[in-house]
């Protein structure tokens, strides 16, 4: 949760790292912490995050919500990269 509203990008990249550790190809967990990792001002880690979720597979059992999350990394991406 955002600063904003109480939350802490911190604890939000703790939490997301941590749940990699179950799922180190979960395309959900890369692209909000690559989110988090921009609001820290680490951009470069945050690039690397994006393209993990561009070049990562797609979990069958979640497959329209990681086509979804590809799409937006990808949207992303090219938006750092102007």
């Amino acid at each position: 949760m955002p600063g904003l509203f109480g939350g802490s990008n911190k604890k939000s990249e703790e939490h997301l790292r941590k749940s990699l550790t179950y799922d180190q190809n979960s395309n959900a967990s890369r692209f909000f912490l690559a989110e988090t990792l921009f609001e820290l001002n680490r951009k470069a880690e945050a690039i690397a995050e994006l393209q993990k979720v561009i070049d990562g597979p797609v979990n069958p059992e979640w497959a329209p919500e990681d086509r979804e999350f590809k799409q937006q990394a990808a949207e992303r991406l090219k938006k750092e990269k102007r």
